[in-house]
């Protein structure tokens, strides 16, 4: 903690005496201005007429105030007192505010994000009159696809908790629906491989990977009777990676099974 508060105290002596300011300096004193002048705040608030905020469940509280303040009913400036910013959702605008966001996807904590201000925000606005939609459908995946997502998703995160113990995955808004219908030919493999280090599990996943697109093509040509299908070709397939971190173990695995 110590350490902690002097690297702290070493950091705004450096910034002041370099006359800087980082983002969360920026964020502060756009939020602080607004509160403690409502002349500024008014003029901001009569510029704007509409909202949009994608990615919520990565935000912070000092954003949610800057959104309210910004948001707050024209005509009508708060006064604050002792520093907090204290309005709710029925002292905003009635409209002009959308917000997009899905807390499963939350991956800025590191950066100050709170997810439990994306649960509070939404149940705010939806006691004050707004609406929340549940956007389930996907036009990215076919239903055979979802099928084996869905499943794999609960498992993963219906058991997952925030560091506020609030569950991150509700099967009745988190679960898909395909927009698009498989042929009934379609189908989901999972490949399991197992557990242990990083590279390792890398390593085990590309290799995987390498040895079915090789079975793949490999396998013997369908029956010349069905002239729908024909032998898979390399050219038919396509590898997507979570990060570029995957790509070296990835190739040495197709290069070793000479794909």
């Amino acid at each position: 903690a110590r350490l902690l508060a002097d690297a702290r105290r070493r950091y705004g002596s450096a910034k002041r005496a370099r006359h800087g300011l980082d983002f969360a300096d920026l964020m502060r004193g756009l939020r602080d201005a607004w509160r403690d002048h409502p002349a500024l705040r008014r003029v901001w608030k009569n510029r704007v007429d509409a909202v949009l905020v994608d990615e919520f469940q990565d935000t912070n509280r000092v954003q949610r105030d800057l959104l309210y303040l910004l948001r707050e009913e024209r005509g009508t400036e708060r006064e604050f007192d002792g520093g907090a910013v204290s309005l709710d959702a029925r002292a905003l605008e009635p409209a002009g505010l959308l917000l997009v966001g899905d807390a499963k996807q939350s991956i800025y904590a590191f950066r100050g994000a709170q997810v439990r201000v994306f649960f509070e925000t939404e149940a705010d606005l939806c006691n004050a009159g707004g609406a929340s939609l549940e956007l389930t459908d996907s036009h990215r995946s076919l239903d055979t696809v979802l099928d084996a997502v869905n499943p794999a998703t609960a498992a993963l995160l219906g058991t997952g908790l925030t560091e506020h113990a609030l569950s991150i995955y509700d099967k009745a808004r988190d679960a898909l629906t395909g927009g698009a219908l498989s042929d009934g030919r379609a189908r989901c493999e999972l490949l399991l491989v197992p557990a242990g280090r990083a590279d390792d599990v890398r390593a085990a996943e590309a290799d995987a990977i390498a040895r079915r697109i090789r079975s793949l093509v490999d396998a013997p040509a369908p029956s010349s009777r069905d002239r729908r299908w024909r032998a898979a070709r390399y050219d038919d397939m396509a590898v997507v990676v979570p990060s570029w971190t995957h790509v070296d173990a990835l190739r040495k695995a197709l290069r070793a099974r000479d794909v």
